[in-house]
């Protein structure tokens, strides 16, 4: 049982490094709930979908053809690495996990990074890693982008805020000049 709660776990730290965006995380963690009760209740999905004797890339075919019109490209990706290990059956644990990491860092570490567009994967990344630097631990990114601060970014926690937003400064500026 220990080993199955470690993989379990492990899949679930993947699936919220695979998916950062906290909205995104929400609808995967919701699909993947749902697609838990359809395999726990239609024993013919779940025997098709696990049954040792069907070749692992029949099983990957059937489930992308079947699934991907309905499902969003992250929750597909999650069920597909899930068949291709052969670990399906771990699926309701592995949202659980999913679930417990989400909140304890939901409590400590969501950040608010606020910017003009929309930010590239690589800047993201490099924005968690510094964050996480600051704050010495994991950290969840909620992503809003607001054209009017004209450049920059803007981080919130509910401990700190940091501002360097070209309206940002502007404001500052007219503050110290206007007192």
């Amino acid at each position: 049982m220990k080993r199955e709660a470690r993989i379990a776990f492990r899949f679930a730290q993947q699936v919220l490094v695979d998916v950062p965006e906290f909205e995104e995380q929400n609808r995967t963690l919701a699909e993947l709930k749902i697609f838990a009760e359809v395999m726990r209740q239609e024993t013919d999905i779940r025997a098709a979908l696990t049954h040792p004797g069907v070749p692992i890339t029949d099983r990957v075919g059937w489930m992308e053809r079947a699934l991907v019109p309905h499902l969003s490209a992250a929750t597909v990706a999650v069920l597909r690495n899930l068949v291709q290990r052969e670990q399906l059956g771990l699926l309701s644990r592995v949202v659980i996990c999913a679930d417990q990491l989400r909140e304890q860092a939901h409590v400590a570490s969501v950040v608010t990074v606020t910017s003009a567009k929309d930010m590239t994967r690589e800047e993201e990344k490099r924005i968690r890693g510094l964050l996480e630097q600051r704050l010495g631990m994991p950290a969840v990114l909620e992503r809003k982008t607001d054209s009017t601060i004209g450049g920059g970014l803007r981080l919130e926690t509910n401990d700190w805020y940091f501002d360097s937003t070209v309206r940002g400064r502007a404001e500052r500026l007219t503050k110290i000049l206007t007192a």
